[in-house]
């Protein structure tokens, strides 16, 4: 059974939603095309292994690199076009958090890297200035004016723009966004989960784009939470003000501590956010008050992708503090056994749990 925004309460503290599986979209002739040509310049053995976003209940496929073609007119991108280019890459193409700039594959060498863009058009990954490689992914001429950021599983990031916004982004997440904003409008594409400080400039409004709605701010801090794999999104209001806006037209504004969740791409009505609690993903952990293990494995099994399963006898265990997701898989699994006394095995990729 769905249970819409209990979900967001109880197992991510108005964060971490209920996943099911959402109907693939077909790709069309022109698209198609345009993939034929970016694939040949992945490795052929990768490409024997398509990605399928098959969703179950804690099971989420890989996220994956998204690259696709746009319009013209720069990052005026058809959102639902990249989506299927994405959707047929495949799932081991991508294990670290990557960039792709101007058709270069940038690769960063640490789980939680830190990417920076400079006035003068450099990138900055961990202090070290990225030099131009020579090999380059084949891209048409409108993509070649965008930026790829892929985090994938297990991963995070943060990501300075050249006007000073800062934007963290969590694990299996996707972002675009222009090599240099346009004039009149800062524009970046979000599919997953990302965290905002945006900087100041009454003239040149920021938005932020998914799938279904978009995010316009002047200057504040928020969080955008827009899994293609789940149900609803989230946008939580941290300070200053916001405006979100569906395909409809629809708009409504939030105030600080405020939270709105947008569910088949209708916008709900705004409530009262603990945003310390919500955005703590930030500082590399998510906080529990009496929550069950089940709720607790399905966060784990989502940020890792990786399949959890439960013994019946051990699902309503309760536990409270937080979960690190700083630590690798094994060692959070390793925490959790010695505090509750299970036992963790795993078998054809999936983790069994039980009591000992």
């Amino acid at each position: 059974m769905k249970k819409g925004l209990y979900r967001i309460q109880e197992i991510k503290k108005n964060l971490i939603l209920y996943i099911q599986e959402k109907e693939q979209r077909q790709s069309q002739q022109s698209i198609d095309e345009c993939w034929n040509e970016i694939s040949k310049e992945i490795d052929a053995r990768k490409r024997r292994k398509h990605l399928r976003l098959f969703i179950r209940i804690s099971s989420v496929a890989a996220a994956v690199l998204l690259l696709f073609a746009v319009s013209s007119v720069v990052f005026n991108f058809n959102v639902k076009d990249g989506q299927k280019i994405a959707d047929n890459l495949s799932e081991n193409d991508i294990n670290e958090v990557t960039l792709i700039s101007g058709g270069e594959k940038i690769i960063a060498s640490t789980d939680k890297p830190q990417i920076v863009h400079t006035k003068n058009g450099d990138i900055i990954i961990d202090n070290q200035k990225i030099a131009p490689k020579e090999s380059k992914l084949q891209q048409d001429a409108a993509s070649q004016q965008q930026n790829y950021l892929l985090v994938p599983a297990g991963k995070r990031t943060s990501l300075v723009f050249a006007d000073g916004t800062k934007m963290y982004v969590n694990s299996r997440s996707k972002v675009i966004y222009p090599k240099v904003f346009d004039a009149q409008k800062r524009e970046v594409y979000v599919e997953g989960e990302a965290y905002f400080e945006v900087a100041h400039n009454a003239k040149v409004p920021f938005v932020v784009k998914t799938a279904d709605f978009e995010v316009e701010v002047h200057g504040t801090t928020f969080d955008v939470l827009s899994y293609k794999e789940m149900d609803n999104a989230v946008v939580t209001l941290v300070e200053g003000s916001v405006s979100v806006t569906n395909s409809k037209k629809e708009s409504i504004k939030l105030k600080p501590s405020e939270y709105v969740q947008i569910t088949s791409g209708e916008i709900g009505v705004p409530r009262y956010a603990d945003t310390s609690v919500q955005t703590s993903w930030v500082m590399g952990y998510y906080s529990f008050d009496k929550t069950s293990l089940k709720d607790v494995t399905e966060i784990i099994s989502f940020h890792f992708d990786k399949k959890i399963i439960l013994d019946k006898k051990v699902q309503d265990l309760l536990l409270s503090g937080n979960l690190d997701v700083n630590l690798s898989l094994e060692e959070i699994l390793q925490n959790l056994s010695s505090t509750l006394e299970l036992h963790f095995y795993e078998q054809a990729g999936m983790i069994y749990v039980s009591k000992k």
